[in-house]
C-alpha cells in the first residue's frame, strides 16, 4: 500500500469455488492526485448502484509515508458492457466533487470506443504515434489504429493498425512497434493496454469533441506506460516529475 504500483484487481467465477477469471487490468490505480488505493469495501446504497470506500495516499505525499497518511475516499462502481467493474473515474480515483449518491450517473470510463479509430499525438506537440512505433509530423494512414477488445479480455484494448489489417501495437524489448498477431500468451499480453485518464494534472482542458487525453499502461509491465525516447515510442515506469511525456491526445478519425 505504500507504492504508486498498489491497486486493487478482481477476479470472478460463476461458482464460489471456482475456477475464477482474473480481469487483466486493476479496477483502480494511482491516478488524478491519488496514490496506492486499495483496502476497500464494496457495498449497495439504499438508493441503487454500488459504491467502493477505500483509502489512498495524496501522490504529492508518497516519499513521506506515515501511518496517518492515508485519506477514506469513496467511489462508484460502474458495471462495463462485458460485465467487469471498474471504479471512479476510468479506474482512478475520481479527483473532484461527485454528485450525491441517490443522483444516477452515467459511466464515464471507456472514452476509445470499440470499434473506431483513432490517432495519438504528443499532448506538447504535433507529433503523431505511426505504426511502426515512432512519432512523426507526417500525417497518413499509418496514424491510424482502430480500437479493439484487449488480446486479454478485462477492461483492456489493443490497438489494429487500420492500415495494416491483423497487425497490433505492442512493446518489443521496451519499444513499441506493430507486429502481427502470432496466438501467443506473450503477444496477447504485449499488445493489451489499459487506457487511463491523462496522467498530467489538467489535461483534461484537452478534452472536447472526439478528442481526449489518455495515458496507456502496459498489463505485464503494470508500472510502465506509453511515453517516447527521441521520436521512438517505449514504454517507461511513472516519473512523477514528468508526467506530460505519459499523456497523450487520443482524436477520433471517423472512417
Amino acid at each position: 500500500f505504500a507504492a504508486a504500483d498498489y491497486g486493487v484487481a478482481v477476479a470472478r467465477s460463476t461458482a464460489l469455488t471456482g475456477p475464477y477469471t482474473k480481469c487483466s487490468a486493476p479496477i483502480l490505480c494511482s491516478g488524478k492526485g491519488w496514490a496506492g488505493p486499495g483496502h476497500c469495501v464494496v457495498i449497495s446504497s439504499p438508493s441503487g448502484g454500488d459504491v467502493m470506500v477505500y483509502h489512498a495516499h495524496q501522490s504529492s505525499r508518497m516519499h513521506h509515508i506515515d501511518p496517518g497518511g492515508r485519506h477514506v475516499l469513496v467511489d462508484r462502481v460502474h458495471w462495463n458492457d462485458d460485465g467487469w467493474p471498474r471504479v471512479g473515474t476510468m479506474g482512478t480515483p475520481t479527483a473532484g466533487e461527485q454528485p450525491p449518491i441517490h443522483v444516477a450517473v452515467g459511466f464515464r470510463g471507456d472514452p476509445l470506443r470499440v470499434g473506431e479509430s483513432y490517432n495519438f499525438r504528443l499532448i506538447d506537440s504535433e507529433l503523431l504515434l505511426h505504426y511502426d512505433g515512432t512519432f512523426r509530423g507526417d500525417h497518413n494512414d499509418d496514424v491510424l489504429f482502430i480500437v479493439r477488445e484487449g488480446r486479454c479480455p478485462g477492461g483492456t484494448i489493443s490497438l489494429e493498425a487500420a492500415g495494416r489489417p491483423g497487425e497490433f501495437l505492442r512493446h518489443a524489448f521496451g519499444q513499441l512497434v506493430c507486429h502481427v498477431a502470432d496466438g501467443s500468451e506473450l503477444f496477447h499480453n504485449d499488445a493489451t493496454w489499459q487506457v487511463l485518464p491523462g496522467m498530467q494534472t489538467g489535461s483534461e482542458a484537452y478534452n472536447s469533441d472526439g478528442v481526449v487525453a489518455v495515458s496507456l499502461r502496459s498489463i505485464n509491465f503494470p508500472q510502465n506506460y506509453v511515453t517516447y525516447a527521441g521520436s521512438q515510442g517505449i514504454i517507461h515506469p511513472v516519473d512523477v516529475a514528468d508526467l506530460r511525456r505519459l499523456t497523450l491526445l487520443a482524436s477520433h478519425v471517423a472512417c
